[in-house]
Order: C-alpha cells, then sequence, then structure tokens
C-alpha cells in the first residue's frame, strides 16, 4: 500500500538523503542549505544538472526586493499631465501598467533599479514593451538595445527580440504578453540601470519606449563556483 509503513520509512529516507545532500552542497559551496537543498531538489524534478532557472521557473533562485525606481525620462499623458508613467510601474506587479518615456538622447533613456543593499544577481526579468494588450504594445516603442551597467565592471549589451507585426497587425506565433525577457547574470550588485540605445518603431510613429515589469533574483549555479 503507498501508505504502508515500508513506503512511509522509504519516503523519510528520500527526504533525508536530499536534506544531508543538501546540506553537503550548501557546505561546500558555502552557500545557505535552504538554497542548496532546494538546488538539489529542483535538479532531481528536472532529471538533469544541466537545468537552468528562468523567469517562468526561477527555481532555488531568491527573489531580490526592489526599494526604489527611477528613470531619466517619464512620460506624462497630454490630455491628463498628471498622469505619469512612472518607473515605479515596473515593480507593481501589473504588467497592465508600464514605464513609458520619450526616446531622447542616448545617454538620457534608461531606467534604474535601487536594491535595499548589496547582493547577488543571478537573474533579471523584464517585460520589454506596454503589455497591457496588443495595441499598448504596438503603439509604444520596445526595447531593441541596450546598455546594462552596475552589474559588473563594464557594460553589458543586450539586445531585445521582437514581437509585434505591424503589418499584419498581431504578434508572432507563440508569444504571450506575459512572456518575460530573461537576463543571466552574475555579480554582487546595490542597483542597476539600462539605458535604451534604439527601439523597434511605435505603430502610431510616436517616439516613446515602454518596459511594464521588472524582477530581479539572486542565487548561486554550480558553474559560478
Amino acid at each position: 500500500m503507498a501508505n504502508s509503513p515500508a513506503s512511509r520509512r522509504r519516503k523519510f529516507l528520500s527526504n533525508l538523503g536530499w536534506l544531508v545532500a543538501g546540506a553537503l552542497l550548501g557546505s561546500f559551496f558555502a552557500v545557505p542549505l535552504s538554497q542548496a537543498t532546494d538546488w538539489v531538489s529542483w535538479h532531481w524534478r528536472a532529471r538533469s544538472l544541466l537545468g537552468k532557472p528562468t523567469c517562468d521557473d526561477p527555481g532555488w533562485y531568491r527573489p531580490v526586493s526592489q526599494v526604489d525606481a527611477a528613470a531619466y525620462h517619464e512620460y506624462r499623458e497630454k490630455a491628463d499631465p498628471t498622469f505619469i508613467y512612472t518607473a515605479g510601474n515596473t515593480t507593481d506587479g501589473d504588467r497592465r501598467s508600464a514605464w513609458v518615456a520619450p526616446m531622447t538622447a542616448p545617454t538620457q533613456n534608461w531606467i534604474s533599479w535601487d536594491l535595499a543593499r548589496s547582493r547577488q544577481l543571478s537573474l533579471i526579468c523584464l517585460r520589454p514593451g506596454f503589455t497591457r494588450d496588443y495595441r499598448t504594445l504596438a503603439e509604444n516603442g520596445r526595447p531593441r538595445d541596450a546598455l546594462l551597467t552596475g552589474c559588473g565592471d563594464e557594460p553589458r549589451k543586450v539586445h531585445f527580440d521582437e514581437h509585434v507585426d505591424l503589418v499584419h497587425k498581431t504578434t508572432t506565433k507563440g508569444f504571450e504578453y506575459s512572456d518575460w525577457f530573461a537576463i543571466p547574470v552574475d555579480c554582487n550588485s546595490d542597483g542597476v540601470k539600462l539605458s535604451v540605445q534604439s527601439t523597434y518603431p511605435a505603430g502610431d510613429g510616436s517616439h516613446l519606449v515602454a518596459i511594464s515589469d521588472a524582477r530581479f533574483y539572486g542565487g548561486f549555479a554550480l558553474s559560478q563556483q
């Protein structure tokens, strides 16, 4: 029987084995025990040592909270100047809101996220564009090329894929508005800045750029040890 004493004993020994394996891994790589056991458990479920966390399944990575988001420009509605598409919209947990800014000089097209303290960053997840629906996605510029600073000694070039077909007025096959763009990183940082260098064209001809969401995760990977 599935709940027999022998079955419960095997389950207990299995869990104990994972706990011991996680403890050994955590001790060897000097990482928290909880992350080490999560690492073992995640790879066991994946049946592979090569799998890596993603934005949809961050695995053993831990969320890194942000205390503030800022930008050089924040777009104001012409009909209602008090309505501003602030940088904080990227950290409100709602993909239907967004930071929107006019594209001006490259040195001014930036958005930054401050962290509560210096933390290990392993994964940055962004939703480029205004992902509320097709209209907002298409009628605002989407980042194409950008520079990421604050994570490592040198700026990192980031290229975003395009998912809008302005000719047929649709998105690319398989694209969902909730999809994330993942930037794997490996650094200690107290904040990062993304400077947008170029955009994909907006359907209404406006010179804007938008990002809907940003999330940050920290953890270890064997390749980083």
